[in-house]
């Protein structure tokens, strides 16, 4: 007779309906349309820009490429 010990959910784990509130979800589409709207301007100023102001335009469209991935992070990361 074999037996199965099954391990014991944490106590501190928050239950999955309210893990993401409705607040914390439209906040999250929120950035991530503000964030990915200054990509599309961002690329079209590059596109239109001279060789001077490529640079700074591309760091620009890095800075919103990392917040959008660092807002990807925050919503499938575990917090714990």
């Amino acid at each position: 007779m074999s037996m199965v010990i099954e391990p014991a959910e944490s106590a501190t784990a928050a239950p999955p309906a309210t893990r993401w509130a409705l607040p914390t979800r439209v906040a999250f589409r929120l950035c991530f349309l503000y964030f990915g709207l200054y990509v599309v301007i961002d690329f079209n100023r590059l596109r239109r820009a001279g060789s001077a102001e490529a640079i700074p335009l591309a760091a620009g469209i890095f800075l919103d490429v990392l917040n959008i991935f660092l807002f990807f992070l925050r919503i499938f990361g575990n917090r714990g």
